[in-house]
């Protein structure tokens, strides 16, 4: 990162210690199976609507999709680190390719997702080293999984819904359960009831434990979708552990197919 982009992720830093201030005491354990205002079945249509609202902001399967994403990860200590991605995704063929630009050191890394398979390039050693979903991307609070998420449709449902509020906003609040086997059994997502807007999500271990949570503070519209321009993902367990993600050039123009190999990959390096 240049100067200006460091100062800029500080100061995202310093609005993701209010946000995480303000909204500290609104993180807590979903409720327990039926006090929800709607749970299960019952939930309904505007629950299954509100779902299908929340994954369009985050899964893009009728488009590629491109960016750039700049990273400023706090270890709780003080010590900020800085780090940019180019990412390019297929979601609809489940094809992700992202390359490390900064710091040098890291320079010419990345990540490979092909079908089921997420790998991590190695530039020292050439080599792949195949990665799981809740793998950390670099040092940062970011999950590998979360660069291309997978569909809440298929991997989840609905087994509450509520009203709260986050912040100023009223917000509907959805409890997933995993429909499969998944990295995390339960997610909670916010979504402002104005518009449907992804504001938040919490993720729960198996022990029913909130391990971590993500805040979209802000948002841009590209191509006809709204998308998070910010996501600050915190480690719950230790809130002081965060990382700032800021889209850059977000664009929904095709991709050349030669993107999503390993020699596109191994060249870049």
């Amino acid at each position: 990162m240049n100067g200006s982009s460091i100062r800029a992720a500080a100061a995202a830093l310093l609005l993701g210690t209010c946000c995480l201030a303000a909204l500290g005491a609104q993180t807590s354990a979903p409720p327990a199976a039926g006090t929800s205002s709607q749970a299960g079945d019952q939930a309904g249509p505007r629950a299954a609507a509100l779902l299908l609202a929340a994954e369009g902001q985050k899964n893009f399967g009728g488009s590629d999709y491109s960016c750039e994403l700049e990273l400023a990860t706090t270890d709780g200590g003080g010590t900020t680190k800085a780090s940019t991605m180019r990412l390019f995704r297929r979601d609809s063929k489940r094809q992700l390719v992202a390359l490390v630009l900064s710091p040098a050191s890291e320079k010419g890394e990345g990540y490979l997702r092909l079908d089921d398979n997420l790998w991590f390039f190695d530039k020292e050693t050439g080599s792949y080293v195949h990665r799981v979903l809740s793998d950390a991307v670099g040092d940062s609070e970011m999950d590998s999984g979360d660069m291309e998420p997978d569909s809440y449709t298929e991997a989840y449902r609905v087994s509450g819904m509520e009203t709260g509020r986050l912040g100023a906003n009223e917000v509907d609040i959805l409890t997933l359960e995993e429909a499969g086997v998944q990295v995390y059994p339960r997610i909670r997502l916010w979504l402002r009831k104005s518009d449907a807007l992804l504001l938040k999500e919490e993720y729960f271990g198996a022990s029913g434990r909130l391990i971590r949570y993500v805040l979209y503070p802000n948002h841009v519209r590209v191509g006809g979708r709204t998308i998070a321009s910010t996501a600050i993902y915190v480690d719950a367990l230790d809130p002081a552990r965060r990382t700032v993600v800021t889209v850059r050039s977000p664009s929904f123009a095709a991709l050349p197919d030669y993107l999503f190999s390993k020699s596109f990959l191994e060249r870049s390096h």
